[in-house]
C-alpha cells in the first residue's frame, strides 16, 4: 500500500510540472553592456528559433534576482509606457513558461495599462535544474509580490494577482496569506486540488498538492473567476464549487463563458474577458480604465483617486 500510495504521489506530481519543450525563451549575454536579454520562441513549420519582441507603447524587462537573494528567481515585467501604478501579477499554466505568457501578459497590459508581472516556476525555463515542488513555487510568487510592493514601489492594495490553471493554486495560495495583503484575486479556469482534477473525489489525500478547496475558507481578497462551461481539462463544476465555498464576502463575480475550453476562452469572447477584467480592477482600485486608454489622459489626474 506504501509502495502505491508513493507511486500515485510521484505521478501526480509529474502530470503537475510539465515544462515545455521548447522553452518559450532563451536568456543571452550582451557582450556589449554585459546584461542577460531575454529572446522568445518563435516557432514555424521549417525550424523554430529566438527573437526579441518589441510591443508599441510597451516595455518588455527581463529581472534575474540569482545573485541578489537565496531562492533563484526570475521576473518578465511587461510596462505599459503611460500605466496606472497597479501591478497585476500572472501566474502561467501547466506546460507554458514566462516565454509562452509574454502575449497573455502584453493583452493584460495593454487593455487595462497596468504594470504586468510574470514569474518562471522552478524546473520550467532556464529555471529547469531547480527541483519542481509545490513548495517552491509559492515561494516564488512571494518573490514576485515583494519585488513589485518594494522595488517596484506597488502599494498592497494595488496589486492584483492572476492565475490561469495550474497557477491558479499559486495565486490562491499567496491571496490565502494575511502577510501577503492584496487588492484583489484573478482566477481563470481554477481547481480544488490537483487530484480531484484527476481523480473525481470527494475528498483529498494526504499526498494531493494545490489543494484550494483546504484553504478556501481562508482567502482574504475579493476573487473574479473566469471559466469555460466546457473546459475538458479542468472541470466547470471546479470552478462553482470553490467560488462557493470561500467566504460569500470575498466573491465578486463568476464569469462563465459558454462554449469555452480551458485554452480558448479570450477566442472565444475577449471583449467580455477584458470588459470584466476592467470593471473588476476599477471596482478596485476607483480608477477610470476607458476615459485613460481612450482619451489618453495624463496619468497624474488619476494618482490621487487611488485608494493608498
Amino acid at each position: 500500500m506504501n509502495l502505491f500510495i508513493i507511486s500515485l504521489s510521484y505521478i501526480i506530481k509529474r502530470l503537475t510540472f510539465q515544462p515545455p519543450n521548447p522553452p518559450g525563451y532563451v536568456i543571452h549575454k550582451n557582450t556589449k553592456n554585459n546584461k542577460e536579454e531575454i529572446f522568445f520562441l518563435v516557432q514555424s513549420k521549417k525550424q523554430n528559433r529566438y527573437e526579441k519582441k518589441q510591443f508599441n507603447g510597451i516595455n518588455i524587462e527581463y529581472i534575474n534576482l540569482f545573485n541578489k537573494i537565496k531562492i533563484k528567481a526570475e521576473l518578465l515585467l511587461i510596462k505599459p509606457h503611460k500605466h496606472f501604478p497597479i501591478c497585476i501579477i500572472y501566474c502561467h499554466g501547466n506546460c507554458g513558461d514566462i516565454g509562452y505568457a509574454l502575449y497573455d501578459c502584453y493583452l493584460l497590459a495593454k487593455n487595462t495599462n497596468c504594470i504586468v508581472l510574470s514569474f518562471e516556476f522552478p524546473s520550467y525555463g532556464i529555471l529547469k535544474d531547480l527541483p519542481f515542488s509545490e513548495i517552491n513555487t509559492y515561494k516564488s510568487i512571494q518573490i514576485a509580490y515583494i519585488y513589485a510592493n518594494k522595488f517596484l514601489n506597488i502599494n498592497a492594495k494595488n496589486i492584483i494577482l492572476y492565475g490561469f490553471s495550474l497557477g491558479t493554486g499559486i495565486a490562491f495560495d499567496l491571496a490565502c496569506k494575511k502577510k501577503f495583503p492584496i487588492g484583489g484575486l484573478i482566477l481563470q479556469s481554477p481547481y480544488l486540488s490537483i487530484f480531484r482534477v484527476v481523480y473525481d473525489g470527494k475528498k483529498s489525500p494526504f499526498f494531493d498538492i494545490f489543494k484550494n478547496c483546504d484553504k478556501a475558507h481562508k482567502l482574504k481578497a475579493l476573487t473574479l473567476f473566469i471559466h469555460g462551461n466546457k473546459d475538458k481539462i479542468v472541470p466547470y463544476v471546479h470552478g462553482r464549487i470553490l467560488a462557493k465555498i470561500i467566504p460569500s464576502k470575498y466573491l465578486y463575480d463568476f464569469l462563465t463563458i459558454n462554449g469555452g475550453d480551458h485554452l480558448d476562452l479570450f477566442v472565444k469572447d475577449d471583449e467580455t474577458i477584458f470588459n470584466k477584467i476592467k470593471e473588476f480592477i476599477v471596482f478596485l482600485c476607483s480608477i477610470n480604465l476607458d476615459n485613460f486608454i481612450k482619451n489618453e489622459l495624463k496619468l497624474d489626474n488619476y494618482i490621487k483617486l487611488l485608494k493608498f
